[in-house]
């Protein structure tokens, strides 16, 4: 198990002030059967040339050359070409522990699972701590239990890259080209297709508080693309028979509709159009969670609320 080689992909676009510190923090990993895919996504700036340089003083590191194709366009070169048993994904302004991949491996050999998964430290540019999120005991956690708890605020269930995973769980599964919140299309499918996750409860992965990065920005349309994904979550729970699990993802679609509707009041211009067809799609996927018996009364009643008026419910959450 010791010689299992894992494979370590890196999506690099326009983090120059930060990729030195992301590859550091891989090739100096305690343990040392990996293969570095790092995949430059038509960078503009020096990443490219950063990635070639270190590639010529690690045989270990793989560099991948490409056209601007998006995050989860270059996560899927690297997936086209790993030849490691596992999988590992780290985002290039953020940094790993140097024991991030030899806890999370051996905690899938110790429990004979398929994925592991750690904390994550949130930090500032300078190392700051800013939030630790993550399990705080070793578990075994099933796969109902994780996707259920994906939909209570459990960011670090939804994000890939705290997780290590076996390489053929990506066999017929990518990552959404040109969508953002790939994540949110993407982990749900990979969860399912596994029975069991091994938790591991120390904080190995640092992820940067970075304004620049898409999620750091103000709201814009092309947040709407996590409505998308909840869409498609609904229909994959709906068409795998799993009940309890769709009215879940449907009371949380909801949940973030509203958000999104929220969000396009305060912050798009002449939104009259996208605003009936947030209401609209509310409507729509409302009817049937109002039956459920397995949804809170609470959740019911906002539901409720936004269907009588969502005027009012915007004056509600104003105030």
């Amino acid at each position: 198990m010791e010689n299992e080689m894992i494979s370590i992909i890196v999506p690099i676009y326009k983090v120059e002030k930060y990729i030195n510190e992301c590859i550091e923090s891989i090739i100096n990993q305690s343990y040392k059967n990996i293969e570095i895919i790092l995949v430059d996504d038509g960078s503009p700036d020096n990443c490219g040339k950063i990635c070639d340089e270190y590639a010529k003083t690690d045989n270990r590191i793989i560099v991948v050359h490409k056209e601007n194709g998006g995050l989860s366009d270059a996560r899927n070169a690297g997936l086209d070409i790993a030849k490691g048993k596992y999988v590992a994904f780290v985002d290039s302004d953020d940094y790993i522990d140097n024991k991030y991949i030899e806890l999370l491996h051996k905690a899938i050999a110790k429990k004979n699972v398929r994925i592991s998964q750690c904390g994550i430290n949130k930090v500032r540019n300078n190392g700051e701590v800013i939030e630790r999120i993550g399990y705080k005991e070793k578990c075994i956690k099933t796969n109902n239990q994780m996707l259920k708890e994906m939909h209570e605020a459990n960011w670090e269930n939804v994000v890939v890259w705290n997780k290590m995973y076996l390489s053929e769980l990506f066999k017929d599964i990518r990552f959404p080209k040109g969508k953002i919140h790939e994540d949110e299309y993407t982990t749900y499918k990979i969860l399912y297709k596994t029975d069991k996750i091994a938790i591991v409860d120390e904080y190995l992965y640092n992820y940067r508080a970075n304004e620049e990065s898409i999620m750091g920005k103000k709201f814009n349309i092309k947040r709407l693309d996590i409505l998308g994904a909840l869409e498609e979550r609904i229909a994959f729970f709906d068409k795998h028979q799993e009940k309890e699990l769709y009215d879940i993802a449907l009371d949380f679609y909801l949940q973030k509709l509203r958000e999104c509707y929220l969000n396009v009041k305060e912050n798009i211009n002449d939104s009259k159009e996208l605003e009936k067809e947030l209401i609209e799609k509310h409507r729509n996927y409302s009817k049937y969670i109002l039956k459920s018996k397995k949804i809170k009364e609470k959740s019911k009643l906002k539901v409720l609320i936004f269907l009588i008026s969502p005027q009012l419910f915007y004056k509600i959450k104003k105030h």
